[in-house]
């Protein structure tokens, strides 16, 4: 016997067992039995008996009311506990749907990943870098066209994923749309800042002849970030922009003459151009100590404080990506996830 019946057997035998509806079975006995007795052995004329039994039969009427009124609390009490086990192992299976979509989002990660130095990146879930936010499923802030996510695409396409977050999970909801908006503005003072550093004087600093390529502002905004997220000042980042601009370089040929591009560290390249003239004699500009005294004096420059407040929105995205994490391995632990949906009243109606 499961648990639905022993609950409703139980009630039933609460109708019985109830000291009250004993007493009052008794009084129906008695109601029954004193009438016959009343007339036949005590003597009484029978109008005291007609008055009497009248009585009775009344007391008789209004005992089967309370009877019925009991039986019929009861019966409902039975079809409650129906409806709450039937309603309870719905939103059992329906959770275990929803879980599913808990786990895609975290990926590999495990509890215990969680809480170590270093996190196996699944790619499922945002994540920020010193110098860049990465989209959810690894698309990178920089060279990509794709929209940023704060979860993967392949969920947000899904029905069920967007039922957890309207009926059953609004704390998600909101951690995953302020990312996204953070990014979004995030996004706007880089281009902001990217456009304005390309604009400023710091680009006379540049040798003779050697412009600004298709990544110095990237270049120029990622270093910005970096000494302000960082433990490093701005001395160290322009060491590495010098050493790495004198040694890393590559010639493209294009027609009729030789482009040299220079790059300023070791992950980002196409920083400056130098269109090389036609008399051999000239040799190869010396970019590195340019780009070094570039990233020595970005913070004299009015974009500077763009690219700070950029990296303030960093450090809270990070703050959210982290809560985002740990609040869906708080989901995935959940018995049952609380909330109604539309899946859930179709259920109810089958």
């Amino acid at each position: 016997m499961d648990s639905t019946e022993t609950d409703i057997a139980e009630s039933k035998t609460r109708l019985f067992d109830d000291s009250s509806l004993r007493i009052i079975l008794a009084m129906i006995v008695i109601a029954t039995v004193v009438p016959p007795i009343g007339y036949k052995y005590l003597n009484l004329g029978e109008g005291y008996a007609n008055i009497l039994l009248g009585s009775t039969q009344t007391m008789a009427s209004i005992i089967l009311i309370l009877v019925t009124w009991k039986y019929t609390q009861s019966t409902r009490e039975s079809v409650d506990i129906l409806y709450k086990q039937h309603r309870h192992k719905q939103q059992q299976e329906h959770t275990e749907i929803l879980r599913k979509r808990v786990e895609h989002w975290l990926g590999d990660r495990n509890e215990k990943m969680a809480r170590a130095e270093r996190i196996p990146d699944s790619g499922t879930l945002p994540r920020v870098t010193t110098t860049s936010i990465e989209s959810a499923k690894g698309e990178s802030l920089y060279g990509h066209d794709s929209i940023f996510r704060a979860a993967p695409r392949f969920l947000e396409e899904d029905r069920y994923f967007q039922d957890l977050l309207d009926y059953h999970a609004s704390d998600l909801r909101e951690l995953k749309d302020e990312i996204e908006e953070k990014h979004e503005k995030f996004d706007t003072l880089r281009q902001q800042f990217e456009a304005e550093i390309i604009n400023d004087k710091v680009c006379e600093i540049l040798p003779s002849g050697v412009q600004p390529a298709r990544n110095f502002g990237e270049w120029a905004f990622c270093k910005v970030l970096a000494i302000e997220r960082s433990n490093n000042d701005a001395s160290y980042y322009a060491d590495i922009a010098k050493s790495v601009a004198e040694n890393k370089y590559h010639i493209n040929d294009h027609k009729d003459k030789e482009v040299w591009y220079f790059s300023g560290d070791n992950s980002t390249e196409l920083v400056v151009k130098w269109n090389r003239p036609s008399n051999p004699k000239i040799g190869k500009p010396n970019v590195g100590p340019s780009l070094e005294n570039i990233v020595l004096s970005l913070d004299e420059h009015p974009s500077y404080s763009t690219g700070k407040e950029a990296a303030t929105i960093m450090d809270s995205i990070a703050e959210d990506c982290k809560e985002l994490e740990e609040t869906l391995i708080e989901y995935r632990g959940r018995m049952v996830y609380p909330g109604d949906c539309k899946y859930l009243e179709e259920s109810s109606l089958s």
